[in-house]
């Protein structure tokens, strides 16, 4: 089988693992609960503007309950709830809402962090001490693949790539 190489003019990059704090504790949010795929907003002040998710807002102290009781009451009442809000608001709806991400609750699911994170600002001082930053105008592409072992059944692995079919790095990206 003919091996493949990294095309002429094209740089690999590979970058192991921005959130080690996560990956010890197999967790998606790092030490300070920030989920770092919510965290990379590379304009300082777009965490500063970043919209409420007012979906998550309506949600947040049901998923993060203040007060805790008997684990047996509790299990039954977040059930009834639960059920409650799936009935009434709609799967899709309370996926989004979860899913989406938010800014506003540091203790809550999902949170983006107010400030770029060391993991990402590490990995993003890295690109651009390799060239790629909106100043260099030779660069006409990047390719990003992440490749999540958080997704799907438990140490598959997940490709997340958005690169149109047909171009060479996608068939490389296979």
């Amino acid at each position: 089988r003919k091996k493949e190489v990294v095309p002429k003019g094209c740089r690999l990059v590979i970058a192991h693992c921005v959130n080690p704090y996560g990956m010890a504790w197999s967790r998606r949010m790092n030490e300070n609960n920030v989920d770092l795929n919510r965290n990379f907003l590379l304009n300082e002040n777009e965490h500063k503007n970043m919209r409420v998710n007012e979906g998550y807002q309506a949600l947040h102290s049901f998923v993060m309950p203040e007060h805790r009781g008997n684990r047996y009451f509790d299990h039954a009442r977040f059930l009834l709830e639960a059920g409650w809000l799936l009935l009434t608001k709609g799967r899709p709806a309370v996926t989004q809402a979860l899913a989406g991400g938010q800014y506003t609750h540091t203790d809550g699911l999902f949170f983006g962090g107010h400030e770029l994170q060391q993991g990402p600002r590490k990995l993003v001082e890295c690109l651009k001490s390799l060239g790629v930053n909106e100043s260099n105008t030779k660069l006409k592409r990047v390719a990003h693949i992440d490749i999540h072992t958080g997704l799907g059944p438990s140490g598959v692995d997940s490709i997340l790539a958005d690169i149109p079919k047909g171009e060479h790095t996608h068939t490389l990206a296979q």
